[in-house]
């Protein structure tokens, strides 16, 4: 008789009901482990022991994980750094984690500068199993019985870059100071003292006042004059431009000289005989300037980010008199620098490190979640079926403190987990033996800390610490075909297809509301959680396997080729199961 041993995963199939599920965030972003209900080749019929009815089997094994990649929110083989799994995107902006709108005063660099962690993940480990079933009915055709097993897991994730390195943007990157030379009516270089250049998204996420209501440093349609307005100073056409901008395709400094005077008797460019920039920060080349014009209204520039960091803003020199750049233009430059001084130590990264959050290295070590499987076997002439019922048990440490944004818990986090399915295998022929199995898996609703996520925030895992009620579903299926030598029918090979298919996760905020890290309360909105949880990966494994009377090895690969919001995962073990 055939008999089902240890383990089992998961069947080719498609997540029936889908459509019922809410969005939710996942504290499982992980595949199922290549060894969570044991090895996969096609169950040994065991050596029978005719004085007694029971069977039992141990197993144990050791496996290795590593991910380095993530696929993206689409089903292709596209993949992307694993950090977007994390945050809902692989390159944000600090900014990007609260409400829209929001500005800190004194930190522009939420604004400005792209946080680009890069990370790895490593798991390593032991699994350990059991299995003790009963024989029944007339024939011996039927047996019930338990598959239990347990893992030893050390899970790392490793920040590839320490975290000065993962934060794209600083102060120079946004503001240059140069004294340089500049041609006079006579063509005579004057030198110009402490010339500028600042971003125009740096400036945009100035505010000259701290405390609400904010009045930011540029308005792109002052309502007190119709104009656009820098530190209340009119810089359209109307004032004589006391700036201009150049545009930089790349978002680096242009190349000095900064100053461009206002006429000229010499030939060759000024402020006045520039065109007009757009409304929304286009119609200049790349290295070439633009001014601003009173009679555009400069709003659509002032909602796209992208144009600002394309603009630099530079001062217009004087035509006569004392050779220096216009009084407006030194007037904006000298609040532009006491604002400097607020805040030039600091930047993105720093700033959710000292609201409490670790981007460091991070590992969790310790038994993970036991898993439960009663089973109904019933066997045929050259097939078997059997009926699932299984439970995970949270056995695992649970994590508490979101803030240690990397560290991954070592099961469901305190989840207790029930699901149903089926096995079948076919006995095809005597050199290859064909099996599927699905499961269909219900994570019971547990009330957690996470990090908040703000109505129109598009980035998930930096908000203070609420508390949030989470469930989620999910279903694996596989087809297995299982080679043997005709010499030697007690060692194989089988190749095989793994489907995990995990629906958006459950998720309740208790609170409709919370505090951001800049004393505003905002409403909380579950859906940027939950965004990027649900997942596809499409699997493949092999494993060589040899049979003893009393014992058996085993040892495989597994790998993750495609999927949605999906490590891109290799797990390697190598086990051995024992007969009683």
């Amino acid at each position: 008789m055939k008999k089902q041993i240890t383990w089992h995963h998961l069947l080719v199939g498609v997540l029936v009901g889908l459509s019922f599920m809410t969005d939710a965030f996942a504290r499982e972003i992980r595949n199922p482990l290549a060894l969570q209900w044991g090895y996969w080749h096609y169950p040994y019929p065991r050596p029978k022991d005719e004085e007694s009815c029971w069977n039992v089997d141990a197993w144990g094994a050791g496996y290795f994980r590593s991910a380095h990649r993530a696929f993206k929110n689409a089903e292709t083989l596209d993949t992307e750094p694993l950090d977007g799994i994390f945050f809902g995107s692989a390159d944000f902006f600090g900014i990007d984690s609260f409400a829209p709108g929001t500005i800190d005063p004194l930190n522009p660099f939420l604004s400005i500068s792209l946080i680009s962690p890069r990370i790895s993940y490593d798991e390593r480990g032991a699994f350990f199993g059991l299995t003790i079933d009963r024989t029944v009915g007339c024939n011996c055709d039927y047996r019930i019985g338990l598959r239990a097993d347990i893992p030893f897991r050390d899970i790392g994730v490793e920040l590839d870059s320490c975290c000065a390195d993962f934060e794209d943007g600083d102060l120079d990157s946004v503001r240059r100071l140069e004294n340089e030379q500049v041609p006079d009516e006579n063509g005579v270089l004057q030198v110009v003292q402490d010339a500028f250049a600042y971003r125009l998204d740096f400036l945009s996420a100035l505010r000259l006042t701290v405390n609400p209501p904010q009045e930011p440093l540029v308005i792109y349609n002052n309502p007190n004059n119709n104009d656009i307005t820098m530190n209340q100073i009119r810089v359209s056409d109307q004032n004589g431009n006391p700036i201009n901008v150049i545009d930089r395709d790349d978002g680096t400094v242009p190349t000095a000289p900064f100053t461009l005077r206002q006429t000229t008797n010499v030939g060759g460019a000024s402020v006045n005989g520039l065109p007009f920039l757009a409304a929304d920060g286009s119609g200049v080349a790349n290295n070439n300037r633009a001014r601003f014009s009173q009679a555009v209204n400069y709003t659509p520039l002032g909602a796209n980010p992208v144009n600002q960091t394309r603009l630099w803003v530079v001062p217009t020199g004087a035509t006569v008199g004392t050779f220096d750049i216009l009084a407006d233009a030194r007037d904006i430059q000298t609040i532009v620098e006491q604002l400097v001084r607020q805040f030039q130590n600091t930047n993105a990264v720093d700033f959710f490190v000292q609201n409490g959050f670790d981007f460091n290295t991070q590992r969790t070590m310790g038994p993970g979640d036991m898993n439960l499987e009663f089973y109904l076997h019933r066997d045929w002439c050259n097939w078997y079926g059997e009926l699932l019922l299984g439970f995970r048990v949270p056995t695992g440490k649970r994590l508490k403190d979101p803030k240690l944004v990397f560290k991954q818990p070592l099961g469901n986090n305190g989840h207790f987990e029930a699901y149903t399915g089926f096995i079948a295998g076919w006995e095809g022929r005597e050199w290859v033996h064909i099996k599927g199995d699905g499961r269909f898996f219900y994570v019971t609703p547990r009330t957690e800390q996470v990090a908040a996520t703000f109505a129109g925030a598009t980035v998930k895992g930096l908000g203070p610490t609420v508390d949030a009620r989470i469930s989620w579903l999910y279903f694996v299926g596989d087809l297995d075909f299982t080679f043997y030598p005709l010499c030697n029918p007690r060692v194989g090979l089988d190749l095989g297809y793994q489907i995990y298919v995990k629906g958006k996760d459950r998720v309740h905020f208790k609170e409709e509301f919370a505090t951001d890290f800049l004393g505003f309360v905002q409403p909380l909105d579950s859906s940027v959680i939950e965004r990027r949880t649900n997942v596809t990966s499409h699997r493949i494994r092999a494993e060589i396997f040899q049979q003893t009377d009393n014992a058996e090895i085993f040892a495989g690969w597994m790998h993750t080729f495609a999927g949605r919001n999906s490590f891109k995962d290799t797990d390697w073990y190598l086990g051995l199961v024992i007969y009683f």
